[in-house]
């Protein structure tokens, strides 16, 4: 049978365009390297590579691995509340 090449990480909470950060609440693993799809009833599906990642507490994070968990990632386009993240497999 196929294996899928795309799994549901996260979800957007918000975006602060000032920094170009997106916080968003984490569901299934993913780390920096990883390729993420912003997919959006709102725009264009658009990928881009994790590059740094921070808990709310500013804590830099190498390695998303904990269900729920809201996080800060670098985001290079614009993103709004409920804007899904799946993780792309290369």
């Amino acid at each position: 049978s196929e294996q899928p090449t795309q799994a549901f990480v996260g979800i957007v909470l918000d975006y602060d365009s000032e920094r170009g950060k997106a916080l968003i609440e984490q569901r299934n693993y993913f780390e920096e390297g990883d390729f993420l799809e912003r997919f959006s009833p709102k725009g264009e599906h658009l990928t881009f590579a994790v590059s740094d990642m921070h808990t709310e507490d500013r804590e830099k994070l190498a390695i998303a691995r904990h269900p729920k968990q809201r996080l800060w990632l670098d985001a290079p386009f614009e993103m709004a509340p409920y804007d899904i993240l799946r993780k792309v497999e290369t």
